[in-house]
């Protein structure tokens, strides 16, 4: 996963904004901050899971608890610079 993010070391890396894709206990995103990012909208649809990330995280990453099909009605593509997620790997 580290490798994931220090391929995509940009300039201006903390003004990115960063959509991560379910996003469950908050590990991704973790690394995404301690890289430097500090737009990030992590997406989760488990209520369990969005009420841990938002007591880890609290103010420092915009959580939404929403399927990612209802996405497109929550954030605006324009708005989006990378979209993350480590969920395709796991059927590989």
């Amino acid at each position: 996963v580290q490798n994931l993010v220090d391929i995509h070391k940009l300039d201006k890396i903390g003004t990115l904004n960063v959509l991560e894709l379910g996003a469950g206990t908050g590990r991704i995103t973790k690394i995404l901050i301690d890289e430097g990012f500090r737009h990030i909208t992590a997406v989760e649809v488990d209520p369990n899971l969005t009420q841990f990330m938002r007591e880890r995280f609290h103010k420092s990453v915009n959580i939404l608890n929403i399927n990612a099909m209802d996405l497109p009605h929550q954030v605006s593509p324009k708005s989006v610079d990378i979209i993350i997620s480590i969920l395709p790997l796991i059927y590989i």
